[in-house]
């Protein structure tokens, strides 16, 4: 029983999305520059394309007074089904504009850079379901 409820559990922890872009703080664009300088520092997860394969969007925002750059890269096949341009590349969009989708393993990476650190703080594949 107890087993059952630790395996449930783990199940649960590893299909939750790995990136959750908070819906409060001050919301900024970040340059291409400073992307640039994020796509210079991540490392893909195992699984994922090479990132000259996505179309990576990102968005910054101040969180507890840090400023953190979110990425998201989608595969091209997943922007294509939203209707939206599939070419890969780099798009500069406010967090409310950033898209994401349930599960889809590494048809979506997720990418946090905290700017005052230089640091990437996380980078994963989407949950599965």
């Amino acid at each position: 029983m107890v087993r059952a409820a630790f395996l449930a559990t783990i199940l649960a922890v590893v299909s939750l999305p790995a990136l959750a872009i908070p819906n409060s703080g001050e919301v900024w664009l970040p340059s291409m520059a400073e992307v640039q300088h994020v796509e210079s520092k991540v490392t893909m997860p195992d699984g994922a394309q090479a990132m000259s394969a996505y179309v990576r969007y990102y968005a910054g925002i101040t969180v507890d007074g840090r400023k953190v750059i979110y990425g998201v890269y989608l595969a091209t096949g997943v922007v294509r089904d939203m209707k939206q341009d599939p070419r890969p590349g780099i798009r500069i969009v406010t967090a409310r504009e950033v898209p994401e989708i349930d599960d889809g393993g590494c048809s979506q990476v997720n990418v946090e850079f905290d700017v005052a650190s230089d640091t990437v703080t996380r980078v994963r594949c989407n949950g599965q379901a």
